[in-house]
């Protein structure tokens, strides 16, 4: 231990930093026993010092008194490191002395005794004289394994100069090393502050050993570890994943069997809210399936909910199969309060029926077409049918459907019964069902029949 003596009332012992404190000034203690020619007291002082500013740590005694100081310490509270200059100041011609002038990293502290770091281990320099012979077993400066210096000569040997890493440093090792103790690899900005760990697997045997290799970098990048112990994923091998996993990016799923073929995206809409969610759920399997999706930009359907079909679908079955089989189906119906006259313009793309409430008032022509902007030769094609009703309202004058076209070009129905009729059924419904054939381009044929309700 370090023994410091005042022995006049114009002897101290001060303390001053470099600069000011980043937070927090550091704090110090002393202790001390004044002496006498008849007692023996002792004493203590305690506080923090005050950046530039000269903080006396121990002051001077009383005439007649020597002041044993028995220990002085200094401990960095700072969330920096700190340079400390401890002096012996003498008023009597103001004598000030050197006694340490040292730098703190955080939480380290100075005693008279040394400089101790944040576990209590005492620091001491990279560098050593050695004055007596030296043999080196782990080689050093154009040494080699096992040369032995005379002690003839002082030596002065840092640790670099002989091959081991100053840990106050960076480093660079230029030879793979093995650290082999648990946790082996620490890496953290301060003793209070989170790590990351490098270890290898107990149980694990020293043939296999995974290394870390950097992709072709354009910049500097950081990974950031989750808050949590588990396997990290891999992109090169198949992963079950045990936990939801949010994938917050445009097109943030993609899979494909290679770059060059077609992929199936998974996409969050633009807009949504995370309230929401689809989930894609199999029901139960009786074994695997696949489900093909259409070359198209659309929606899809579902069984739950309703549908509008915007295009032709077409439902072909098989030879043992029915294409199409429809329970509780409704077809579209428009009700017109109109008079039947003129030429009337039948889309079969608005309704199946059409029913004129009003009483005809004249004898009429029916024109089909697939709406105002498509004729019905574009929207059929050849070999199909397509069966739609016009019902129209009789008065007591009854009138009846006189010509029959389709995109305006007449064509002549074939009538049940084989004979065109010639007048409609007065005070009642006249109910025209037409079977419209397509037989080639432009080209069609027309099974018309008509029967009265009233």
């Amino acid at each position: 231990m370090s023994t410091l003596v005042l022995d006049a009332t114009t002897k101290t012992i001060t303390a001053v930093m470099s600069g000011a404190a980043a937070t927090n000034n550091p704090e110090f203690t002393a202790a001390y026993a004044d002496s006498t020619s008849s007692t023996l007291t002792e004493g203590a002082n305690d506080g923090a010092l005050n950046g530039t500013s000269s903080v006396t740590l121990v002051a001077a005694p009383a005439s007649s008194t020597r002041r044993v100081i028995k220990w002085i310490t200094i401990q960095n509270k700072d969330t920096a490191p700190v340079t400390i200059t401890i002096l012996y100041a003498n008023s009597s011609g103001s004598t000030t002395r050197q006694i340490a002038k040292v730098t703190l990293a955080i939480n380290d502290t100075w005693t008279t005794d040394g400089t101790f770091d944040s576990t209590g281990n005492l620091k001491t320099s990279s560098i050593g004289v050695i004055a007596n012979a030296l043999t080196m077993n782990n080689g050093g400066s154009g040494a080699a394994s096992g040369s032995t210096y005379d002690g003839t000569t002082a030596k002065t040997i840092s640790y670099n100069s002989i091959g081991a890493a100053a840990t106050g440093a960076a480093n660079t090792f230029t030879a793979a090393q093995t650290f082999r103790v648990a946790n082996a690899i620490r890496s953290e900005v301060a003793a209070t502050q989170d790590a990351v760990v490098i270890s290898g697997r107990a149980g694990g045997t020293s043939s296999y050993a995974v290394t870390l290799t950097p992709a072709t970098l354009s910049s500097s990048s950081t990974l950031t570890l989750p808050n949590v112990s588990d396997t990290v994923a891999t992109v090169g091998t198949a992963q079950t994943f045990l936990a939801a996993q949010t994938f917050r990016a445009a097109n943030a799923v993609r899979s494909e069997a290679a770059s060059t073929q077609d992929a199936i995206v998974i996409a969050g809409r633009a807009g949504g809210t995370n309230s929401y969610a689809v989930t894609l759920t199999p029901a139960t399997l009786s074994s695997s399936t696949t489900l093909t999706l259409p070359n198209a930009t659309d929606t899809l359907a579902v069984l739950g909910t309703a549908q509008t079909f915007t295009a032709a679908q077409t439902f072909s079955g098989t030879s043992s199969n029915l294409g199409l089989i429809l329970q509780d189906a409704a077809e579209v119906c428009t009700v017109s309060a109109t008079a039947a006259t003129g030429t009337i313009n039948y889309d079969v793309t608005t309704q199946n029926v059409l029913y004129y409430t009003t009483n005809a008032s004249a004898n009429w022509t029916v024109n089909f077409r697939g709406s105002s902007g498509t004729s019905l030769n574009t929207l059929m094609s050849t070999g199909q049918v397509l069966t739609v009703t016009f019902l129209v309202a009789q008065g007591s004058t009854a009138y009846y459907n006189s010509a029959v076209q389709v995109d305006g070009a007449s064509v002549t129905p074939k009538y049940q019964g084989g004979t065109a009729w010639s007048s409609g059924n007065a005070s009642g419904v006249d109910a025209y069902v037409y079977a419209i054939v397509k037989t080639g381009s432009a080209a069609f044929t027309i099974f018309a029949s008509q029967t009265r309700f009233a």
